[in-house]
């Protein structure tokens, strides 16, 4: 599917206002109310767009740590079963399968290093014959690039490893970021009534939630396929400076196919995923970092994803 000027408009349009009203986008666009509820609802029914779902300062919340892990098995057959387990602990937030080099990978955010550390020792210790490999990913920064895929020239980042102080909860905050972590575009009469509070003290809460920095704004999840691109991350071992991590972040903001970036604490030293239409986009992009990092790379090694993330819970231990 092609998304038209149009398609983009409202695309754009939900990313900055994920709150806004039907009515409000029609203002703003200055389309037909039913013309925006047909393409959204095309957009849904279509599986081009799978959900559109909350972004969250983790820190805000007490998680400071936030990982990535990609997974070789030795046991193929063991694949659902340890994915199983995976996507059931408090911690992951994403899953995926891997095309090449691994079977899976999984996102999480723990509260500590500590939390992480004991959470892969008994990982490794529960599937130790099923894995060959079991790399973890521990970045010293990370930033993700919304709405690319739609052809938008919006390139603000959201960052991924904020440092900012815990914020102060309560039960009803919880459950309304609950909420919105399954779906940002929830009505507030929905949100309060599941709930049970008033739509009013609804609606004043999620505006402190915004106010707070607790939620950042909403993300798109696209369905890759349908929409025509293939995933990959660059794995990239190199020699790497502040300034070149300056340049690769300018790099991957204005690049059309970057979806994010992470700077690691070891190799590989430097993920970036890409989106894109065919092998011709990959190796043109693929000359351009090459380019771009001169005598400092190393090796650049390609993971395939069957789909950016398949299961997502971005708020796993509420």
């Amino acid at each position: 599917m092609e998304f038209d000027v149009r398609d983009r408009q409202i695309i754009e349009a939900i990313y900055h206002n994920w709150r806004a009203s039907t009515s409000k986008l029609s203002r703003d666009l200055r389309m037909s109310r039913r013309k925006i509820e047909y393409r959204i609802q095309n957009y849904f029914s279509s599986g081009i767009i799978r959900t559109i779902f909350s972004v969250f300062n983790y820190s805000t919340l007490g998680f400071n740590c936030p990982a990535y892990i990609f997974i070789r098995l030795s046991r193929k057959k063991d694949f659902e079963m340890v994915g199983k387990f995976l996507t059931e602990s408090k911690r992951c937030t994403s899953f995926g399968k891997a095309l090449t080099e691994y079977d899976l990978f999984s996102n999480f955010i723990f509260q500590d290093r500590k939390e992480m550390k004991e959470f892969v020792k008994k990982f490794q210790n529960y599937f130790g014959k099923s894995l060959a490999e079991v790399l973890l990913i521990e970045p010293k920064y990370a930033e993700f690039y919304p709405l690319k895929i739609a052809g938008s020239s919006l390139r603000d980042p959201y960052l991924l490893t904020l440092k900012d102080k815990k914020v102060s909860l309560d039960d009803l905050d919880l459950k309304i970021i609950k909420e919105l972590g399954k779906n940002s575009r929830k009505s507030i009469v929905e949100i309060a009534e599941n709930s049970k509070i008033l739509p009013e003290t609804c609606l004043y809460r999620i505006k402190e939630l915004v106010r707070k920095k607790v939620i950042l704004g909403s993300r798109v999840q696209f369905d890759l396929r349908k929409a025509g691109y293939f995933a990959t991350c660059l794995f990239v071992n190199a020699t790497m400076s502040n300034d070149l991590t300056l340049k690769l972040g300018k790099f991957c903001r204005t690049s059309t196919n970057a979806n994010y970036l992470i700077i690691s604490k070891k190799d590989p030293q430097v993920i970036i995923q890409v989106f894109h239409r065919d092998e011709e986009t990959l190796s043109k992009l693929l000359g351009e970092l090459s380019l771009l990092l001169g005598d400092n790379l190393g090796k650049i090694t390609l993971v395939k994803l069957e789909d950016d993330i398949d299961v997502i819970n971005p708020v796993p231990f509420i």
